[in-house]
């Protein structure tokens, strides 16, 4: 069956490097959709980060909902996803595509202590790094994924970085 792998954790924590990897050992065919990438790409220097998310959420559906109907095996969709709420946010783009039934949805947590993650967010350049405070506020408010809670999550993956990948 093919998979819609929805990635969650903290800016900094490794989820686009993982998808990285798993995309290059991957049998069948996979797509990265990065919201990051999607807002940079919209973005002027003097813009805030939040100032086009209207248009950013409206292409990052678009693009997810073109993935499923051109068939592929695997769809990374990389965000914090820091809430149940932002997560079902995500789901709602996608479960009344045509293709759905064809999808499992797995959902990828990743986790570091907060440190390791400071650490690797101070190696980023640009809009790429978070400020430290915000990350900090982020994790306060992280709500850890839950089945029992989310039962549209089909499979759910812990993933413990313990310092990052190489």
């Amino acid at each position: 069956m093919k998979k819609i792998c929805i990635m969650c954790g903290l800016p900094g924590v490794g989820k686009t490097t993982y998808v990285g990897h798993l995309i290059k050992e991957q049998k069948g065919s996979a797509i990265h959709i990065s919201r990051d990438l999607i807002r940079f790409s919209l973005l002027d220097e003097k813009d805030e980060y939040f100032s086009k998310e209207d248009e950013v959420l409206k292409i990052l559906k678009q693009k997810i909902n073109e993935a499923m109907i051109v068939g592929f095996d695997y769809i990374y969709i990389d965000a914090t996803h820091l809430t149940k709420k932002s997560r079902e946010k995500t789901f709602n783009m996608f479960k009344g595509n045509i293709n759905f039934s064809d999808y499992r949805v797995d959902v990828y947590y990743f986790y570091d202590n907060i440190e390791a993650i400071l650490k690797r967010n101070d190696k980023r350049f640009g809009r790429a790094k978070v400020p430290s405070d915000a990350i900090k506020d982020m994790a306060r408010k992280f709500q850890v994924p839950n089945m029992s809670v989310e039962p549209w999550i089909d499979n759910l993956f812990f993933i413990d970085v313990k310092g990052g990948f190489s």
